[in-house]
């Protein structure tokens, strides 16, 4: 139960706390930019903490050959072409680093009403990065925006600094919201939870 507790706590650092770490982009990418740093340093002590809580027995996930194919292949094509980049070399890293983050949640066993408070958890999230890029909308010149080091040509880059990131998680934002909305958990939420989840998706849809 402990271990569960720390797996829920972690988690809500990991989406809604460390992606909030962030400073004046000077450019380059990876662990370049500094959000990457602190969301990185989260994740992987995630990852060993869910590791901790697993079962006796190792659990691998359905189709996961599947998803080892993009991996598998990146190696080929770099042994194959002789590659010694190391910056690609570093996104094979980021890349099995994010398998194993996706092979320790199954490793857990979340029960349905888990799943729902972790989903909720990364709506808070994405409701908090929506805030974010409406503000660069509509006040550019605000705190809130200069907090963020973003450019006052209102365009909604969010935390991030990147349309294309931003825009790809306020995405996952609005299907985990219509998810949760067909649940039996948001019949039983309270109405702060439910306005939470209403306004992630509003304001996700409206950036969009």
């Amino acid at each position: 139960m402990q271990l569960k507790q720390a797996c829920t706590g972690l988690w809500a650092v990991l989406f809604i706390i460390a992606p909030l770490y962030s400073q004046a982009n000077l450019g380059g990418i990876g662990l370049d930019l500094t959000f990457n740093i602190s969301i990185w340093l989260v994740a992987s002590w995630l990852t060993v903490t869910m590791f901790f809580k697993m079962n006796s027995q190792f659990v691998i996930p359905k189709y996961f050959i599947l998803f080892c194919i993009f991996p598998l292949y990146l190696i080929v094509m770099n042994i194959i072409g002789n590659s010694d980049n190391i910056l690609f070399n570093f996104r094979l890293l980021f890349i099995f680093g994010g398998l194993l983050f996706f092979i320790a949640l199954f490793q857990c066993d979340f029960s349905d009403k888990d799943i729902d408070k972790l989903l909720f958890i990364i709506v808070i999230a994405v409701c908090v990065q929506a805030c974010v890029s409406v503000a660069q909308i509509i006040l550019p010149d605000s705190s809130v925006s200069s907090w963020f080091y973003s450019r006052s040509d209102g365009v909604p880059r969010g935390i991030f600094q990147q349309v294309n990131v931003n825009v790809s998680l306020l995405t996952t934002g609005v299907i985990i919201s219509l998810y949760l909305c067909s649940r039996n958990w948001f019949d039983t939420a309270n109405r702060l939870m439910k306005g939470v989840v209403l306004l992630a998706y509003s304001l996700s849809l409206y950036i969009i």
